[in-house]
């Protein structure tokens, strides 16, 4: 029960997540440990280009894995996947929708990383991870849009985590600027790694809700075309998605 007077706490929020219907937990990394340990996956195939937390949430639930070949196109070279085994492919910026269908309709076990597409819509017959951080100003929080509601009874079960003590670096930079909190944001950053596998968090959460999204998908699209225009003769990288994307890829 909630205590009456005082002082007031932040009112209530009536905004919509981007995906409210997802399962959501409080980092990316610990998506993945729950999908292990849901599948009760032993063996995964990752990728050789990757952010390293992948790894290590693998490493944290004692599952074996090995590295595949992604070339310079951004497409990953699938050849020498069992089909026995999980295969963990990423959303490189977004730009790897169609292949990523195919490898689904091939592959029968399947974890995409939209960590680098947001506003992707999660690829039907897989299991579909996405987190806020790279996206927006909130302190952690990830979604899980799975291929089927299996995993549901396990995910109620879990505890909420809080996030309060998480705000500094965000809120610093509202007032003040990055430089001055970068120090906090850093420490927030590497105990990001140690958190156990919770539910999203209720301010995190409120701060979602807050989100004029469409937007955010204005203003990162009028910028990577931007972009484009003025790159793309020199883009080895075929650009072809815009979709409030993350960053605009450049190789040269």
């Amino acid at each position: 029960m909630k205590e009456i007077g005082g002082y007031f706490g932040l009112d209530e929020n009536r905004g919509s997540e981007y995906y409210s219907n997802a399962l959501a937990f409080n980092t990316a990394r610990n998506c993945l440990r729950f999908l292990i340990r849901h599948h009760g996956i032993k063996q995964i195939a990752i990728p050789d280009y990757n952010c390293e937390a992948v790894e290590g949430a693998i490493k944290k639930e004692d599952c074996g894995y090995y590295f595949y070949p992604v070339g310079r196109d951004l497409k990953p070279d699938i050849s020498k996947v069992r089909d026995s085994d999980w295969l963990y492919i990423v959303n490189y910026y977004g730009q790897n929708s169609e292949f990523i269908d195919a490898v689904i309709n091939a592959h029968k076990n399947v974890i995409v990383d939209n960590v680098q597409a947001f506003f992707c819509k999660p690829f039907k017959g897989a299991d579909n991870i996405y987190t806020c951080r790279k996206f927006f100003g909130v302190p952690d929080g990830a979604y899980l849009l799975p291929q089927d509601n299996s995993m549901l009874q396990e995910y109620e079960k879990l505890a909420v985590d809080r996030s309060g003590k998480r705000l500094a670096a965000v809120l610093g930079r509202y007032e003040d600027n990055a430089e001055s909190h970068f120090k906090e944001y850093q420490e927030i950053e590497e105990n990001l790694d140690k958190l156990p596998i919770l539910k999203m968090s209720s301010i995190t959460h409120w701060l979602l809700r807050s989100i004029d999204y469409d937007h955010v998908i204005s203003v990162r699209n009028s910028n990577f075309s931007f972009l484009q225009e003025k790159l793309d003769d020199i883009n080895e990288i075929d650009v072809r998605d815009n979709t409030g994307s993350y960053v605009y890829p450049l190789l040269i």
